[in-house]
Protein backbone atom coordinates (compact mmCIF):
# COMPACT_ATOMS: atom_id res chain seq x y z
CA UNK A 1 0.00 0.00 0.00
CA UNK A 2 3.02 2.32 0.36
CA UNK A 3 3.82 2.05 -3.37
CA UNK A 4 0.47 1.49 -5.12
CA UNK A 5 -3.26 2.16 -4.86
CA UNK A 6 -6.19 0.01 -3.83
CA UNK A 7 -7.57 0.03 -7.38
CA UNK A 8 -4.30 -1.34 -8.75
CA UNK A 9 -4.43 -4.17 -6.21
CA UNK A 10 -8.06 -4.92 -7.15
CA UNK A 11 -7.12 -5.10 -10.84
CA UNK A 12 -4.43 -7.69 -10.14
CA UNK A 13 -6.73 -9.81 -7.94
CA UNK A 14 -9.74 -9.70 -10.27
CA UNK A 15 -7.62 -10.24 -13.41
CA UNK A 16 -8.88 -7.43 -15.63
CA UNK A 17 -7.76 -7.38 -19.29
CA UNK A 18 -6.02 -4.05 -19.03
CA UNK A 19 -3.60 -5.36 -16.42
CA UNK A 20 -0.22 -6.72 -17.46
CA UNK A 21 0.84 -10.08 -16.15
CA UNK A 22 2.92 -10.06 -13.00
CA UNK A 23 6.53 -10.77 -13.71
CA UNK A 24 8.03 -13.74 -11.93
CA UNK A 25 11.72 -14.42 -11.72
CA UNK A 26 13.22 -17.66 -10.52
CA UNK A 27 16.51 -17.80 -8.67
CA UNK A 28 18.55 -20.58 -7.10
CA UNK A 29 20.31 -20.31 -3.77
CA UNK A 30 23.11 -22.59 -2.71
CA UNK A 31 23.73 -23.36 0.97
CA UNK A 32 27.07 -24.81 1.86
CA UNK A 33 27.09 -27.93 4.11
CA UNK A 34 27.17 -27.15 7.80
CA UNK A 35 29.79 -29.12 9.68
CA UNK A 36 29.01 -29.91 13.34
CA UNK A 37 31.80 -31.26 15.51
CA UNK A 38 30.82 -33.11 18.71
CA UNK A 39 33.57 -33.43 21.33
CA UNK A 40 33.40 -35.98 24.16
CA UNK A 41 33.42 -34.63 27.74
CA UNK A 42 33.79 -36.24 31.12
CA UNK A 43 30.50 -34.83 32.38
CA UNK A 44 26.91 -34.86 31.20
CA UNK A 45 26.50 -31.35 32.63
CA UNK A 46 27.50 -28.60 30.19
CA UNK A 47 27.31 -24.83 30.32
CA UNK A 48 28.56 -21.77 32.17
CA UNK A 49 27.75 -22.23 35.85
CA UNK A 50 28.50 -20.92 39.32
CA UNK A 51 27.46 -22.00 42.81
CA UNK A 52 26.24 -20.02 45.83
CA UNK A 53 25.95 -21.44 49.35
CA UNK A 54 23.99 -19.94 52.25
CA UNK A 55 23.87 -21.41 55.77
CA UNK A 56 23.26 -20.72 59.47
CA UNK A 57 25.42 -23.55 60.79
CA UNK A 58 27.40 -21.85 63.55
CA UNK A 59 26.78 -22.60 67.26
CA UNK A 60 23.49 -24.51 67.14
CA UNK A 61 21.96 -26.25 70.15
CA UNK A 62 21.46 -29.99 70.42
CA UNK A 63 18.52 -31.18 68.30
CA UNK A 64 18.20 -27.70 66.78
CA UNK A 65 18.09 -27.76 62.94
CA UNK A 66 21.06 -26.23 61.09
CA UNK A 67 20.11 -25.02 57.62
CA UNK A 68 22.02 -25.11 54.33
CA UNK A 69 21.00 -23.86 50.87
CA UNK A 70 22.86 -24.75 47.65
CA UNK A 71 22.09 -22.65 44.57
CA UNK A 72 23.54 -23.33 41.08
CA UNK A 73 23.11 -20.46 38.62
CA UNK A 74 24.01 -20.10 34.95
CA UNK A 75 23.31 -21.34 31.43
CA UNK A 76 23.42 -24.86 30.04
CA UNK A 77 21.57 -28.14 30.48
CA UNK A 78 20.61 -27.38 34.09
CA UNK A 79 17.82 -29.95 33.87
CA UNK A 80 20.53 -32.65 34.07
CA UNK A 81 21.33 -31.77 37.70
CA UNK A 82 20.38 -34.52 40.15
CA UNK A 83 19.26 -34.05 43.79
CA UNK A 84 22.15 -33.89 46.28
CA UNK A 85 22.22 -36.48 49.08
CA UNK A 86 24.17 -36.07 52.34
CA UNK A 87 24.80 -39.05 54.65
CA UNK A 88 26.32 -38.13 58.02
CA UNK A 89 26.64 -40.63 60.87
CA UNK A 90 24.62 -39.64 63.93
CA UNK A 91 22.87 -36.78 62.12
CA UNK A 92 19.35 -36.66 60.74
CA UNK A 93 19.32 -34.97 57.33
CA UNK A 94 16.14 -33.44 55.95
CA UNK A 95 16.04 -32.07 52.38
CA UNK A 96 13.49 -30.52 50.05
CA UNK A 97 13.11 -31.49 46.42
CA UNK A 98 15.17 -29.18 44.18
CA UNK A 99 13.42 -26.02 43.00
CA UNK A 100 14.08 -24.86 39.43
CA UNK A 101 13.50 -21.61 37.59
CA UNK A 102 14.52 -22.02 33.92
CA UNK A 103 14.03 -20.08 30.70
CA UNK A 104 15.15 -21.22 27.27
CA UNK A 105 18.15 -19.32 25.84
CA UNK A 106 20.32 -19.67 22.68
CA UNK A 107 22.84 -21.80 24.63
CA UNK A 108 20.32 -23.97 26.51
CA UNK A 109 18.42 -23.41 29.71
CA UNK A 110 19.16 -20.29 31.74
CA UNK A 111 18.19 -19.81 35.38
CA UNK A 112 18.85 -21.36 38.78
CA UNK A 113 18.59 -24.68 40.62
CA UNK A 114 18.09 -24.61 44.40
CA UNK A 115 18.05 -27.34 47.08
CA UNK A 116 17.64 -26.76 50.84
CA UNK A 117 18.73 -28.96 53.75
CA UNK A 118 18.27 -29.17 57.53
CA UNK A 119 20.73 -31.09 59.75
CA UNK A 120 19.80 -32.22 63.29
CA UNK A 121 22.44 -33.63 65.64
CA UNK A 122 23.25 -33.90 69.33
CA UNK A 123 27.02 -33.34 69.06
CA UNK A 124 29.56 -31.69 66.75
CA UNK A 125 29.51 -32.96 63.18
CA UNK A 126 30.93 -32.15 59.73
CA UNK A 127 29.00 -31.58 56.52
CA UNK A 128 31.30 -33.12 53.87
CA UNK A 129 32.65 -31.22 50.88
CA UNK A 130 30.99 -31.59 47.50
CA UNK A 131 32.29 -31.37 43.94
CA UNK A 132 30.05 -31.08 40.86
CA UNK A 133 31.92 -31.49 37.57
CA UNK A 134 30.75 -29.89 34.32
CA UNK A 135 32.12 -28.89 30.91
CA UNK A 136 32.52 -25.13 30.63
CA UNK A 137 31.62 -24.05 27.08
CA UNK A 138 33.35 -20.68 27.53
CA UNK A 139 36.70 -22.10 28.66
CA UNK A 140 36.30 -25.23 26.52
CA UNK A 141 37.50 -27.39 29.40
CA UNK A 142 36.16 -29.44 32.29
CA UNK A 143 35.55 -27.42 35.45
CA UNK A 144 34.02 -28.16 38.85
CA UNK A 145 31.76 -26.40 41.32
CA UNK A 146 33.34 -26.65 44.78
CA UNK A 147 31.35 -26.70 48.02
CA UNK A 148 33.65 -26.71 51.06
CA UNK A 149 33.17 -28.92 54.10
CA UNK A 150 31.57 -27.19 57.09
CA UNK A 151 32.26 -27.89 60.77
CA UNK A 152 29.06 -27.57 62.81
CA UNK A 153 29.52 -26.98 66.54
CA UNK A 154 26.69 -28.09 68.79
CA UNK A 155 26.42 -26.24 72.11
CA UNK A 156 26.25 -28.37 75.25
CA UNK A 157 23.54 -26.19 76.79
CA UNK A 158 20.91 -27.39 74.31
CA UNK A 159 17.82 -29.47 75.01
CA UNK A 160 18.58 -33.01 76.17
CA UNK A 161 16.72 -35.81 74.45
CA UNK A 162 15.64 -37.43 77.72
CA UNK A 163 14.04 -34.16 78.80
CA UNK A 164 11.73 -34.23 75.77
CA UNK A 165 10.37 -37.75 76.32
CA UNK A 166 7.65 -38.41 78.89
CA UNK A 167 8.69 -41.02 81.44
CA UNK A 168 6.58 -43.98 82.59
CA UNK A 169 5.54 -43.95 86.23
CA UNK A 170 7.49 -46.53 88.25
CA UNK A 171 7.33 -47.64 91.89
CA UNK A 172 9.20 -45.29 94.20
CA UNK A 173 9.89 -47.85 96.98
CA UNK A 174 11.73 -51.19 97.05
CA UNK A 175 10.95 -54.33 98.98
CA UNK A 176 13.09 -54.74 102.11
CA UNK A 177 14.15 -58.37 102.52
CA UNK A 178 16.48 -57.76 105.42
CA UNK A 179 13.94 -58.58 108.08
CA UNK A 180 12.86 -62.22 108.36
CA UNK A 181 9.23 -61.47 109.11
CA UNK A 182 8.88 -59.16 106.14
CA UNK A 183 10.42 -61.79 103.90
CA UNK A 184 7.93 -64.42 105.10
CA UNK A 185 5.02 -62.03 104.66
CA UNK A 186 5.90 -61.19 101.07
CA UNK A 187 6.61 -64.84 100.26
CA UNK A 188 3.13 -65.82 101.40
CA UNK A 189 1.68 -62.92 99.45
CA UNK A 190 3.46 -64.09 96.31
CA UNK A 191 2.16 -67.63 96.67
CA UNK A 192 -1.38 -66.35 97.23
CA UNK A 193 -1.15 -64.12 94.21
CA UNK A 194 0.09 -67.02 92.06
CA UNK A 195 -2.91 -69.13 93.07
CA UNK A 196 -5.36 -66.29 92.39
CA UNK A 197 -3.80 -65.70 88.96
CA UNK A 198 -4.45 -69.32 88.07
CA UNK A 199 -8.10 -69.03 89.03
CA UNK A 200 -8.82 -65.62 87.55
CA UNK A 201 -7.35 -64.08 84.39
CA UNK A 202 -6.19 -60.62 85.33
CA UNK A 203 -6.68 -57.88 82.75
CA UNK A 204 -3.51 -56.75 81.03
CA UNK A 205 -2.26 -53.31 81.95
CA UNK A 206 -0.25 -51.04 79.77
CA UNK A 207 1.91 -48.20 81.05
CA UNK A 208 0.18 -44.84 81.11
CA UNK A 209 2.16 -41.87 79.85
CA UNK A 210 2.02 -38.45 81.33
CA UNK A 211 0.63 -35.71 79.18
CA UNK A 212 3.18 -34.18 76.81
CA UNK A 213 3.98 -31.01 78.69
CA UNK A 214 6.77 -30.15 76.23
CA UNK A 215 4.27 -30.32 73.35
CA UNK A 216 1.77 -28.11 75.17
CA UNK A 217 4.39 -25.50 76.04
CA UNK A 218 5.70 -25.15 72.46
CA UNK A 219 5.06 -21.56 71.38
CA UNK A 220 6.13 -21.78 67.71
CA UNK A 221 6.18 -24.22 64.81
CA UNK A 222 9.98 -24.48 65.00
CA UNK A 223 9.93 -25.27 68.73
CA UNK A 224 7.22 -27.91 68.30
CA UNK A 225 9.17 -29.44 65.36
CA UNK A 226 12.29 -29.84 67.54
CA UNK A 227 10.26 -31.49 70.33
CA UNK A 228 8.52 -34.00 68.02
CA UNK A 229 11.72 -34.94 66.16
CA UNK A 230 13.49 -35.60 69.43
CA UNK A 231 10.61 -37.67 70.80
CA UNK A 232 9.78 -40.06 67.92
CA UNK A 233 9.98 -38.95 64.29
CA UNK A 234 8.15 -42.11 63.12
CA UNK A 235 5.22 -41.64 65.51
CA UNK A 236 4.80 -37.97 64.59
CA UNK A 237 5.76 -38.24 60.89
CA UNK A 238 2.59 -36.46 59.66
CA UNK A 239 2.93 -33.61 62.14
CA UNK A 240 6.67 -33.24 61.40
CA UNK A 241 6.02 -33.01 57.66
CA UNK A 242 3.42 -30.26 58.19
CA UNK A 243 5.70 -28.34 60.59
CA UNK A 244 8.66 -28.52 58.17
CA UNK A 245 6.46 -26.96 55.48
CA UNK A 246 5.50 -24.17 57.90
CA UNK A 247 9.11 -23.53 59.03
CA UNK A 248 11.11 -23.95 55.82
CA UNK A 249 8.55 -23.17 53.08
CA UNK A 250 6.51 -20.56 54.96
CA UNK A 251 3.30 -22.57 54.39
CA UNK A 252 0.28 -21.71 56.51
CA UNK A 253 -0.86 -24.12 59.18
CA UNK A 254 -2.54 -24.36 62.57
CA UNK A 255 -0.11 -24.82 65.44
CA UNK A 256 -2.92 -25.66 67.86
CA UNK A 257 -4.29 -28.36 65.55
CA UNK A 258 -0.86 -29.97 65.21
CA UNK A 259 -0.43 -29.90 69.01
CA UNK A 260 -3.80 -31.59 69.47
CA UNK A 261 -2.93 -34.24 66.88
CA UNK A 262 0.42 -34.98 68.54
CA UNK A 263 -1.15 -35.23 72.02
CA UNK A 264 -3.79 -37.58 70.66
CA UNK A 265 -1.05 -39.94 69.47
CA UNK A 266 0.40 -40.04 73.00
CA UNK A 267 -2.97 -40.95 74.49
Amino acid sequence: MLFTSQSAIDNVIIGRDNVNDLEVQKAKAKIAPLQITVKPTGSKLTGTLRVEVENDLKDVSAYEPAHLEIKIIGEGNLQALKPIVFEIEGVQVFSDDPETSFTLSPVGYSGEWVQRFAFVGKKNFTIPSLEIKYFDVTRQSEQSLQIKAVEVKVKSDGIKREELIDKVDSPSSKIDFMAYLDYLYFLLTFIAGFIVAKLFKLPERTPSFKKGEKIKKSKSAKELLEVLMACDKNLFSNEIEALEAMVYKQDKGSLSSLKASALKRLA
